[in-house]
């Protein structure tokens, strides 16, 4: 009967333990791929990116994808010349954000008056039961006429209660606390102006597709 070493024994005992350790972390892994939905961790990913510029979002995608071992997809080049087919005078901001929204010319002009950069509201209501309702709708549409205006969506606060009073839905008692309902969709104050953010952007593209239906 031939003898097993003591360190061959030992050997054998960290091996056991290795294989262990590594099952447990594969079912962590198993749990945590089924636990975890994908708009979950798309969310996160659109948290930490939503402060950078759109040159930056895309250096930090380029370098994750090159981090684990993966290539950026081929078809980002065909879909920034599919943006650029369009007839509108308007920035790549604002191309890609009615890219992401499926919202097409015919839709914007159901909304906005688009000539040569200069973009201007000439919907005469907005989408709400309610002056509460109605002055959220106004604040997103400023947003995005500043987006398509500038490739940026910032804007004054009287910008805002400019289109309130045209829509008739200004109530200066409960302005402010109405604009607060707005909660992520808007950044900014009062003082130093608005910007809509990756949620606001989202909310605006479901309002302005609700306003081109009617």
């Amino acid at each position: 009967m031939q003898l097993v070493g003591s360190t061959q024994l030992e050997h054998a005992r960290v091996g056991v333990r290795l294989r262990w350790i590594w099952l447990d972390k594969y079912f962590e892994m198993k749990v945590f791929m089924a636990t975890t939905k994908l708009t979950d961790i798309t969310g996160k990913v659109c948290q930490l990116l939503e402060p950078l510029q759109s040159e930056d979002r895309r250096r930090v995608m380029s370098a994750a994808f090159m981090l684990l071992g993966e290539q950026a997809s081929a078809g980002t080049g065909a879909d920034e010349q599919l943006l650029d087919e369009t007839t509108l005078s308007i920035g790549p901001n604002a191309k890609r954000w009615l890219r992401q929204n499926h919202i097409d010319e015919s839709d914007l002009h159901e909304v906005f008056y688009i000539q040569q950069g200069n973009v201007e509201i000439i919907a005469h209501d907005v989408p709400g039961s309610s002056k509460r309702a109605k002055t959220r709708s106004c604040y997103l549409i400023a947003g995005i006429r500043s987006l398509l205006s500038t490739d940026q969506a910032d804007f004054g606060e009287s910008e805002a209660v400019e289109f309130c009073r045209h829509v008739g839905c200004y109530d200066s008692a409960n302005h402010a606390n109405t604009r607060k309902e707005l909660g992520n969709q808007l950044r900014g104050h009062k003082e130093t102006g608005f910007s809509l953010s990756a949620p606001g952007l989202r909310a605006a593209g479901d309002l302005v597709k609700t306003m081109a239906a009617k």
